[in-house]
């Protein structure tokens, strides 16, 4: 799939890994009977799956919520999506930040999520280092994957360093 080609580059730079996008809190209207953020979920293009306030639980202090998103990115839309080739049951989604024209954005303006389904599980060393040849994997969170909930990363968009920088998973707090 195409989304394996914007998230890995060769290991072989010298910088860090970067995240684009920040988001926040923000939900949909109070006694609305849809869940928090579902409206803002569906007009970006996410499945209602990833409505609501995610956040991580350890690492760096993270939240995603599509209503910020939009908030901050009115134009924003889901760019590609689809199945990681490396992890089965999970899902890639390429979102736009940026419309740079006719619906076409740079890596610069995209947030690249991946969601993991309860039951689906993540090992860095398994799929970066055995199968990709990254040397190792920084930090390693395999520990912070609770394969019982559902589980949301924040890829970094680009690997440009000597070891795979991997992400903190974030779980579903408001929705």
């Amino acid at each position: 799939m195409v989304l394996a080609a914007l998230v890995g580059c060769a290991p072989d730079a010298a910088s860090d890994g970067e995240a684009a996008g920040t988001t926040a809190v923000a939900s949909s209207a109070p006694g609305s009977g849809a869940p928090p953020g579902s409206d803002s979920t569906a007009r970006i293009g996410l499945p209602p799956v990833l409505a609501g306030r995610w956040c991580t639980r350890v690492g760096e202090d993270e939240c995603f919520d599509a209503a910020e998103v939009l908030a901050e990115h009115p134009g924003a839309f889901v760019d590609e999506s689809g199945p990681d080739d490396d992890v089965p049951g999970a899902t890639v989604y390429a979102i736009c930040l940026q419309d740079e024209g006719g619906r076409t954005c740079s890596m610069a303006e995209t947030m690249i999520l991946e969601f993991f389904p309860p039951g689906v599980a993540w090992d860095c060393d398994v799929v970066e280092v055995q199968r990709n040849g990254w040397p190792s994997c920084e930090p390693d969170t395999r520990s912070a994957h609770d394969v019982e909930e559902g589980r949301l990363v924040h890829l970094f968009n680009h690997q440009q360093d000597t070891v795979y920088h991997d992400a903190y998973p974030m779980y579903l707090v408001d929705g």
